[in-house]
Parts: structure tokens; C-alpha cells; sequence
């Protein structure tokens, strides 16, 4: 989770991780979501542009575009979700407050409940969390 997509060479990546996990085994890939409704990929740039993002060199990813690089590289899909359906901007305040005062986490909360909300209500949703979420195995 949270790796590849900072890698310029994804697909390498993903590659060493099928050569050395082990046959039957399972992995989780995650990445951030190209077509987030939120903008997401829009947010990363911008902060970027400023000297803002910490995380460095970061790519956003399809969720088809992860499937066939994860089935080109060997790897068998058992399933596959968005994760997170909140605006980024959101998810970061709420870590922010989070590490800075772990209390102050229930200013963030009645913002984050209508999402939570909908992504249990509406299973579709699941799909356009800002992160693309596949489990995989080895065969």
C-alpha cells in the first residue's frame, strides 16, 4: 500500500514483488486513484508545485491500468475497491489534527460521517475511493 505509485518504473516494482513473494502468497497494492471525484491527483500537483507535498514523486493510477500491470506481471486479482471515499483535503486535515492533538479528531468527525455514510450506503461508491485498492496472489 502506498509504494509503487512512487516509483517512475511502477511496473518494475510491481515485478520484484511477484519475483519474491512466495507461490499461494498474497499482497495488497494500493494507489492513488487517477479519476478520484475529489481531485485528488489535482491537490498533489498543485502541492507539488509549491514545494508542498512531502511524499515526494507520486503518480496516479486507473484501476485498469493497475489491473493489466498487475496481471502482466503474473499476479491473479481476488478482488479489488476504492478505499477512502472522502475529498483528500479532508482525509489530510483529519491526519493532521489527528498527530498533532488526537483529540481534536471529533472537529473532523461530522465532516467525515456523510461520506462514511454514503460508501456503506451505496456499494458503487466503493469504487471511487481516491485510493484503487487490489488483493492479489501468486499463482
Amino acid at each position: 500500500m502506498g509504494t509503487i505509485e512512487h516509483f517512475r518504473q511502477s511496473f518494475q516494482a510491481i515485478k520484484e514483488c511477484f519475483r519474491v513473494l512466495r507461490k499461494g502468497g498474497k499482497a495488497i497494492f494500493g494507489v492513488p486513484n487517477k479519476y478520484d471525484p475529489f481531485l485528488r491527483p489535482l491537490m498533489v500537483f498543485i502541492l507539488r508545485k509549491f514545494g508542498l507535498y512531502a511524499f515526494g514523486y507520486e503518480k496516479s493510477f486507473s484501476r485498469r491500468q493497475l489491473e493489466i500491470m498487475l496481471k502482466e506481471a503474473g499476479f491473479r486479482i481476488i478482488e479489488n475497491s476504492g478505499v477512502l471515499f472522502m475529498p483528500g483535503q479532508l482525509r489530510m486535515l483529519d491526519l493532521f489534527l489527528h498527530v498533532l492533538w488526537p483529540k481534536s479528531t471529533s472537529l473532523t468527525k461530522p465532516m467525515i460521517f456523510p461520506f462514511v455514510f454514503l460508501y456503506k450506503k451505496f456499494p458503487f461508491l466503493r469504487r471511487h475511493g481516491y485510493l484503487i485498492a487490489c488483493v492479489v496472489e501468486k499463482p
